[in-house]
């Protein structure tokens, strides 16, 4: 998550993970705050993915080992290829989404239009 407030050289700025470092980056921005789920690096633009993941004083790298290559270029292939219905059958087996997401989703959406009003 990006949490922003204010623009320009006035903006004030602060990334988020976790939902934990979601409440926190909230409260030391303060009100009138906005907030941008990524969600990849294409939604970034230049200045935001130089300071999340080129620069190397504020990116976070995590060591990524892969055991079985065989077994993670088929995940790829089904999680990020073409086809749809390998896709969409891997989530429905191994996805579970609940009530309880739905409602965090729905919370979080009408927090920053709430919080959006106020600016």
């Amino acid at each position: 998550y990006k949490v922003s407030r204010g623009s320009g050289k006035k903006e004030v700025i602060e990334y988020a993970w976790t939902d934990e470092e979601l409440d926190a980056a909230i409260q030391k921005i303060g009100k009138g705050y906005m907030i941008q789920r990524y969600k990849g690096l294409g939604e970034m633009n230049a200045d935001q993915l130089w300071e999340t993941t080129m620069n190397p004083d504020t990116r976070t790298l995590i060591r990524v080992r892969v055991d079985d290559s065989a077994r993670a270029e088929r995940r790829v292939a089904t999680l990020m290829g073409d086809k749809v219905e390998p896709r969409r059958q891997w989530i429905e087996k191994h996805v579970e989404f609940s009530m309880e997401d739905n409602q965090n989703i729905l919370e979080n959406e009408n927090m920053m239009v709430e919080e959006a009003k106020d600016i």
